[in-house]
């Protein structure tokens, strides 16, 4: 659809993690930031400080029911995903482990975006990645909080497994 959100609310929760699952996370991103109708940055570019009902500027204007793709944000875009047993999908994980015990860091270093941050609470504590561009490398840091473990997936590098700790990497841009 040119790039842009054309599709309903249940597609929604699918749609990004299915396109970053197929490494097409530029393509998920490009329908999310299209100022074109439909699309979140349309509601933005009307004055929209909400999510909205529908594509169309439907009446309500406070319906959480589109904001999935924030969720898709952390885990696709920093790349904060529980470690997945085998029979996973997009839509419905299945842990290795319970409440980010275990988990999979894969942060995805889009060319639209010169640094990114994010971070989240687990019972193990809070978990967090960041990076930035700096010259022809990305700074990397990934937090592990006490009692969690990491598989660290980064681009041209084997995948390395860490615990509790900071962790800071240099990725060829």
């Amino acid at each position: 659809a040119g790039g842009r959100v054309d599709m309903g609310l249940l597609g929604t929760k699918h749609v990004f993690r299915a396109l970053s699952r197929a490494g097409r996370t530029d393509l998920a991103w490009r329908m999310l930031t299209s100022p074109d109708s439909p699309s979140p940055m349309d509601w933005i570019r009307k004055g929209g400080t909400t999510l909205w009902e529908d594509w169309r500027d439907g009446s309500s204007r406070n319906h959480v029911m589109f904001g999935d793709f924030v969720g898709w944000a952390y885990q696709y875009l920093a790349g904060i995903r529980l470690a997945e047993a085998s029979g996973s999908t997009s839509a419905v994980p299945v842990p290795v482990r319970p409440a980010f015990g275990e988990l999979v860091v894969e942060p995805v270093f889009l060319k639209e975006l010169d640094w990114l941050s994010a971070s989240t609470m687990t019972p193990y504590g809070k978990v967090a990645v960041s990076w930035r561009r700096a010259g022809g490398t990305v700074a990397v840091e990934v937090a592990v909080p006490p009692g969690a473990r990491a598989e660290i997936r980064l681009p041209n590098r084997p995948p390395q497994a860490v615990g509790t700790g900071t962790w800071r990497f240099d990725v060829d841009n």
